[in-house]
């Protein structure tokens, strides 16, 4: 029973910090060439800093940010899932 509450927290800082990373280096991209036009605009993150937005930049960042914010999802909800486990587990260990 502990080495799965140990396992679930473990998973969570992993996810957290991913989502840090997520959020420092991926979204800000993403949303700084997300409303270019013209092809070779550069956009300006929440950061100051410059990004090329040419075509296969602005492909490419968009895959990446829906495809690293699927699997954010998805390990957010194993994680609420293994949580709920955890609960039902400890609840029935306390009435018995």
């Amino acid at each position: 029973m502990k080495a799965f509450k140990i396992l679930l927290i473990s998973y969570a800082v992993f996810l957290m910090s991913f989502l840090a990373l997520f959020c420092w280096f991926i979204a800000p991209e993403y949303f700084a060439c997300k409303k270019t036009m013209y092809e070779g605009e550069q956009g300006l993150t929440i950061f100051g800093d410059t990004v090329d937005c040419s075509c296969e930049n602005q492909a490419f960042g968009e895959a990446i940010f829906e495809g690293l914010g699927m699997i954010l999802i998805i390990g957010f909800l194993l994680l609420l899932v293994g949580w709920f486990f955890y609960l039902k587990i400890k609840k029935r260990r306390l009435i018995s």
